[in-house]
């Protein structure tokens, strides 16, 4: 016979009916340090809970994820390509047909080695799109558009 049948064999539950049915507990010590509570709560289960909090955690993964240095590379050429669709637009009078036939791409212009013929390229382009704009408007965009290709 066990030690824990032995135990509960001599005893009724009659003689001892408030201790079998209350639970114990151990006694709750407070945490003192900021810490040691951020630890804990790094460690609970998040059912659900604040968006807030897990947008920030994203995004301070993705500043993390790269230096500081290569982050400014990523907003120059997300520059760059934000003002190439919108010269785009404006070339094309925002016919999305045309714009969609455009196949204007920054690293293509990248590509070809001297300035001279990365304009060459962007007028090549253009033209075979068939844009409705004058011939100095679209010299003009490949001017601006060598531009901000030199600032990467």
């Amino acid at each position: 016979m066990s030690a824990a049948t032995r135990f509960w064999s001599h005893r009724s539950p009659a003689a001892e009916p408030a201790k079998l049915r209350q639970p114990t507990t151990a006694p709750v010590q407070p945490q003192s340090s900021s810490s040691s509570s951020s630890m804990n709560a790094s460690k609970q289960a998040r059912f659900g809970g604040d968006k807030e909090e897990k947008k920030e955690q994203r995004s301070r993964v993705l500043t993390m994820k790269y230096g500081k240095q290569q982050m400014m590379l990523i907003r120059k050429r997300i520059r760059v390509e934000t003002w190439l669709e919108e010269q785009i637009e404006e070339l094309f009078d925002g016919n999305d047909q045309l714009i969609a036939k455009c196949d204007m791409d920054v690293d293509k212009v990248l590509d070809v080695e001297t300035e001279r013929e990365r304009r060459q390229f962007i007028l090549d382009e253009i033209n075979k799109v068939g844009c409705p704009i004058s011939p100095a408007q679209i010299q003009a965009f490949a001017d601006d558009f060598i531009d901000q290709l030199n600032t990467l």
